[in-house]
């Protein structure tokens, strides 16, 4: 039963921080965001409250986790960031072609 409801609140929180990653390049599409360090630009309230929402419900899922699997459980959200990192480098991919397309001279 852990596994299952650690599951759930893990697959709850990565879908919640993938959001705030999509609502956050929304709000800035032509801007390059940092992955890992750096300070973001000011970016939506509503991305930032979803990333907030997203780290607590994979965080409650570790302890699911830790309970079922043991230490092996603190690594959970570190599985429920990947798809955030994933939608950044993604969105940072795509503004880097955009802004290379824009300096080639016609």
């Amino acid at each position: 039963m852990d596994v299952l409801f650690g599951s759930l609140l893990l697959i709850a929180g990565a879908a919640l921080l993938l959001w705030s990653a999509l609502v956050a390049g929304a709000a800035t599409p032509d801007r390059r965001r940092p992955l890992l360090f750096g300070s973001y630009v000011r970016g939506s309230r509503k991305a930032y409250g979803l990333q907030v929402l997203g780290s607590l419900v994979s965080i409650c899922s570790m302890y699911f986790w830790i309970q079922a699997v043991g230490t092996f459980g603190a690594f959970v959200p570190f599985v429920a960031f990947l798809p955030h990192l994933l939608a950044g480098v993604l969105h940072n991919g795509r503004v880097h072609r955009e802004q290379r397309r824009q300096d080639i001279p016609a």
